[in-house]
């Protein structure tokens, strides 16, 4: 019997297509497969990512309204400055005025109509009776001009009888030619705040 071939009718050049295009579609598919597993892996990492982007700008926008705080308060320092000083000079006034007052009212009281106040120097001082007790004090230091001994003698005398006022001392007295026959005095004395304890 004669032996039978096989006669492969398709050409040559098809069939390296066939095989090609095969070959073609299983490489796409492994390609395919990979990039989905790539996904996958790098898909926790990428929400990361994109979460940290979102922390980031939230830090940015934070700190340039912290800079811009900043900068409004370097203002507003500034600003300040000069209203802290005018307070403090107010301050200082109202203090002088709120012991000074008293203390020109008693003189007035005690003065006598005939006597001119120069000049006024205020010391203020402390000291701590037997009692324990804090006591605040102002020295003062006078000087003015008089146009009598009677004069001077009756303004010592109206301040010894003032509680408010201490330790009432004449340094000198002289007559001044310049002022006209005026008496020059000078004396010292210590304003008490709540007035002198009885001894």
């Amino acid at each position: 019997m004669p032996e039978i071939k096989e006669i492969n009718l398709i050409p040559s050049e098809l069939i390296e297509k066939i095989i090609i295009k095969s070959r073609v579609k299983k490489g796409g598919v492994f390609l395919f497969c990979l990039i989905i597993s790539l996904l996958l892996v790098s898909l926790p990492f990428l929400i990361k990512l994109t979460k940290l982007n979102g922390k980031v700008k939230i830090l940015r926008d934070y700190n340039q309204k912290v800079t811009r705080l900043e900068k409004n308060l370097n203002l507003d320092c500034q600003n300040l400055k000069p209203l802290l000083k005018k307070r403090e000079i107010f301050l200082h006034l109202t203090n002088e005025r709120s012991y000074t007052t008293p203390i020109m009212i008693n003189l007035a009281h005690a003065i006598d109509p005939e006597i001119r106040l120069i000049n006024l120097l205020l010391e203020k001082g402390m000291n701590t009776p037997d009692k324990g007790q804090m006591d605040f004090f102002y020295t003062l230091q006078l000087s003015g001009l008089g146009k009598s001994y009677k004069n001077l003698g009756n303004f010592l005398l109206n301040l010894q009888k003032n509680r408010s006022f201490g330790e009432v001392t004449l340094i000198k007295s002289d007559i001044d030619d310049k002022k006209g026959k005026f008496i020059h005095f000078e004396l010292s004395l210590n304003y008490y705040e709540t007035g002198q304890q009885e001894s």
